[in-house]
C-alpha cells in the first residue's frame, strides 16, 4: 500500500483472509485488514466495497485510529458516492465479506481501548 500498488495488496489482503476462513482461524488484529482491505478498494474506485470494509474494521475494533479517520475522510465525498450508486455491487461474493459471516458465529470483537505504556 505505501508504494500505491493497491491492486497488489488487495491480492494479498484477500489471500489473508482465504487462508484464515480455510482454517477457521481468527486473527485479533484482523480489524487492520478490513480497514487496509477498505482503501484499496475506495483508492481502486470501489467505494461500496470500500465503505463495507471500513465499516466492519471500525465495528470490530471502534478504538482503532486509523480507520475512524479513513471514515471521516470518505465520509462527505465517497460516502455520499456509494449512496448515489444505482448499480449494487454482489459484496457476497468477497472473501473478506465471507470472512466476517465467519467472525460473526462466534461474536467476535476486538472494541475495547489500546491500553498505553506502563510504568514498571
Amino acid at each position: 500500500m505505501k508504494q500505491a500498488e493497491f491492486k497488489k495488496a488487495l491480492k494479498k489482503f484477500n489471500e489473508v483472509f482465504a487462508y484464515l476462513l480455510e482454517h477457521k482461524i481468527t486473527y485479533p488484529e484482523i480489524y487492520r485488514i478490513y480497514a487496509n482491505k477498505g482503501v484499496c478498494h475506495f483508492a481502486l474506485g470501489e467505494a461500496a466495497r470500500g465503505k463495507f470494509m471500513l465499516e466492519i474494521s471500525a465495528e470490530l475494533n471502534s478504538f482503532y485510529d486509523f480507520v475512524r479517520r479513513q471514515i471521516e475522510r470518505y465520509k462527505k465525498d465517497a460516502f455520499a458516492q456509494v449512496e448515489k450508486t444505482k448499480k449494487e455491487e454482489d459484496i457476497t461474493r468477497d472473501i473478506g465479506y465471507q470472512y466476517c459471516q465467519f467472525l460473526k458465529k462466534f461474536k467476535i470483537n476486538f472494541n475495547h481501548p489500546l491500553k498505553g505504556p506502563t510504568n514498571l
